[in-house]
């Protein structure tokens, strides 16, 4: 967790690093707009916010990074980057590995999007460790990230798949992996409010 730790701080306190990190993000958020130009051609207007999952979660990390730059940092929205790194990384690299498995794709743009979506898990556990959280943003990200879910398979805007007929498989994960992320943030929410002692202090980390 140290070492972790250090690599975050290394991040936003060395220029070149900082930038380094900052650049591969913004063209991977580009790239992932891009990659679902075909999938929101075809999607409803009022669901293109929720349908390309991956390169959001990375825009919204560029946000809260620029935000902390400006001294404005919001402890809840970091639950909210952390959390969406960490799913949607999980998320891509098993969907990919379970087709590679299944179907054995192994083209060149699989193992790039299996690369980055890799980083994007390593950027989320980066930033979570010594992340403290408070009732307010255990509560927000928790329903953001089960509000995802439903839209996305409600309403039939998830990513689109290889093969549709493993999409009951790669649902009920979805919400398992999102169940799985929502307890882990109870529970650092839980050690972040016995550690400080009083609730009180712990929502403090929201102003």
């Amino acid at each position: 967790m140290n070492n972790l730790y250090k690599l975050q701080q290394k991040i936003m306190t060395t220029p070149w690093f900082y930038w380094l990190v900052m650049g591969i993000s913004l063209i991977g958020s580009i790239y992932g707009f891009y990659w679902y130009k075909y999938q929101l051609a075809v999607t409803p207007f009022k669901f293109w916010f929720f349908t390309p999952d991956c390169p959001r979660a990375v825009f919204f990390f560029l946000i809260w990074v620029f935000l902390v730059a400006k001294n404005l940092p919001s402890n809840t929205f970091r639950v909210i980057v952390v959390a969406d790194l960490i799913k949607y990384g999980i998320w891509t690299t098993s969907v990919i590995g379970l087709f590679w498995f299944d179907r054995e794709l192994y083209y060149f743009q699989h193992i790039m999007l299996f690369t980055s979506h890799f980083g994007m898990l390593v950027l989320g556990v980066v930033f979570a460790t010594r992340m403290k959280i408070s009732r307010r943003g255990f509560w927000i990200a928790s329903i953001w990230l089960f509000v995802n879910d439903f839209v996305d398979y409600y309403f039939g805007v998830f990513p689109w798949l290889p093969d549709g007929r493993r999409l009951p498989e790669v649902r009920f994960g979805t919400f398992l992996l999102t169940g799985f992320i929502i307890i882990w943030m109870f529970v650092v929410y839980y050690r972040s409010h016995h550690r400080l002692g009083h609730q009180s202090e712990v929502e403090c980390l929201d102003k």
